[in-house]
């Protein structure tokens, strides 16, 4: 949306294919089905959002950009860097700022620890991005808008340069669509599945990265932080001008490069919700609606309850102890919680304390990018005729430590009389705890790499695929490497770098 909008402003005849309609619909969402993948990803189904707007129907709005040492090797730790500077990117930070609803990119913190880094992190004031951009999709001076029409193929010349593109209707109507320029956008699985099945289909050869390097986040509760008040709520949400924020915890850089550590950053946060260890009633008692199978789907879109509802079945009744303790407090939190993701701007949530007074730190953390983690093309095919995905990513041993000795970092750092942490416990629990936690593929990153050779990525540094003129990627499926921060904000600023890149070959009287 944020690429199509950009175009039309500039006077570019764009068209946006939906693959689905404005409401979620099951069938559209079973062109998403893999043939295979790992026990502890998410079924791909409920990771992709057939509807105008995608993802952000279940996205939560936190924004923040990549950090400027993410764009530069670290041999250490064979972390390559990009074929572009931070700057490229942070040039388009006020577009991509307004078009989420954060106001300005300003992401420092207006506070300080005595003993930690902080950093800041901003909040879509209404992260259901259709509905925000709803007027200007619909005027007549805005993209051509046409839902339903799902890709299924492309035509591309011996020159290289895709003459059409092959889509179908849900009842299996075949369109053609034609055009100068071409961009996928479908999502880290669904752009490496198409760009797979460009290649077959066509006869060519793939870039052999193509579909590999597939990267989420690490990302874990492994810690419990206790502090005063007033370092609580220097972490706490607060409201800001245009936006709701909130402070994370940092390793300074000079750190991560002295511990062979990953970029990661932490946050306060609740407990695992599914866990009723917690003893919080609120906390069970939301856990209880979104476990429910009639309450829960009308709650909240099935990946954001996949994540908080997890793996595994947890006891029921000790969930309905929590409750009972204090059924009406249970009740005000639930109510607050679920009024806040209804008030503009919205307030991404609220934290609260586990029964024995800590709270939990959540963190996130870069994954190397490896070649046999990605997406390859299986036998089956969908209703639309294209190859289902196989999808491997196995997390590395190294990068799960890299995130465990990265909170024992953090504990020997933020260490005082006044802030006390504590690991969960030994290795081996803390592994398998970060592995399932870690899998879920919320973050497809990596899938269509870009670089500077085809030998080691699928799109140049202008998002362009190698070998085909005039075919683009749009998302973080071309990052080189994840970093630590969530994607959607640098995604949005790719995207306006993008639109200028191709808006150069057209001039506004065409």
């Amino acid at each position: 949306m944020s690429l199509a909008l950009d175009l039309a402003d500039r006077g570019v005849d764009v068209a946006l294919l939906s693959s689905g309609s404005l409401a979620p619909d099951r069938l559209s969402q079973d062109l998403s089905k893999a043939e295979s993948f790992p026990d502890y990803h998410a079924d791909p189904r409920s990771l992709d959002a057939r509807r105008l707007g995608g993802l952000s129907w279940a996205w939560g709005g936190r924004c923040l950009p990549l950090q400027p040492h993410d764009f530069v090797p670290r041999a250490e730790l064979d972390l390559p860097g990009w074929p572009i500077e931070y700057a490229d990117l942070m040039q388009h930070g006020e577009t991509a700022a307004k078009f989420l609803g954060i106001g300005h990119p300003d992401f420092e913190p207006r506070a300080q620890l005595e003993n930690a880094d902080l950093s800041l992190e901003r909040w879509a004031s209404m992260p259901a991005l259709a509905n925000k951009h709803k007027k200007v999709l619909a005027a007549d001076d805005g993209p051509k808008v046409y839902l339903d029409i799902t890709c299924s193929g492309a035509e591309i010349d011996e020159h290289g340069k895709v003459i059409a593109i092959q889509a179908k209707t849900p009842d299996g109507k075949p369109v053609r669509v034609k055009g100068s320029d071409f961009v996928l956008a479908a999502g880290g699985l669904e752009t490496a599945r198409l760009l797979l099945w460009f290649s077959e289909q066509n006869g060519r050869t793939a870039p052999r990265w193509t579909g590999r390097g597939y990267m989420g986040h690490l990302k874990a509760q492994i810690a419990d932080i206790r502090a005063p008040d007033d370092i609580v709520g220097t972490l706490d949400y607060r409201q800001g001008v245009d936006c709701f924020v909130r402070n994370r915890l940092a390793l300074p850089e000079q750190t991560l490069v002295d511990r062979r550590l990953p970029n990661i950053q932490f946050w306060l946060d609740n407990p695992t919700m599914s866990n009723p260890g917690h003893g919080v009633p609120g906390l069970s008692l939301a856990y209880l609606a979104l476990a429910t199978p009639v309450v829960g789907p009308r709650l909240l879109p099935s990946a954001m309850r996949d994540y908080f509802v997890g793996f595994g079945k947890p006891s029921m009744t000790a969930h309905m102890k929590n409750v009972l303790r204090s059924p009406f407090g249970a009740a005000r939190y639930c109510l607050a919680s679920w009024s806040s993701r209804r008030t503009i701007p919205v307030r991404p949530g609220y934290i609260t304390r586990k029964s024995d007074g800590f709270h939990r730190l959540t963190c996130a953390a870069e994954e190397r990018p490896r070649f046999q983690n990605g997406l390859t093309l299986g036998t089956s095919r969908d209703q639309n005729g294209m190859p289902r995905a196989i999808i491997k990513r196995d997390l590395h041993p190294d990068d799960i430590n890299g995130l465990i000795n990265a909170n024992r970092a953090l504990i020997e750092t933020c260490a005082s009389k006044s802030i006390h942490m504590r690991l969960d416990g030994q290795n081996s629990k803390l592994e398998e705890k970060v592995r399932i936690s870690s899998g879920d593929g919320y973050h497809q990153i990596g899938t269509a790499r870009m670089g500077l050779s085809k030998n080691d990525s699928v799109t140049d540094p202008e998002c362009r695929a190698h070998g085909i003129s005039n075919l683009f990627v749009a998302g973080s499926s071309v990052f080189p490497r994840c970093g630590q921060a969530n994607p959607t904000f640098s995604i949005v600023c790719l995207s306006h770098r993008l639109a200028g890149t191709i808006a150069k070959g057209y001039s506004y009287a065409d």
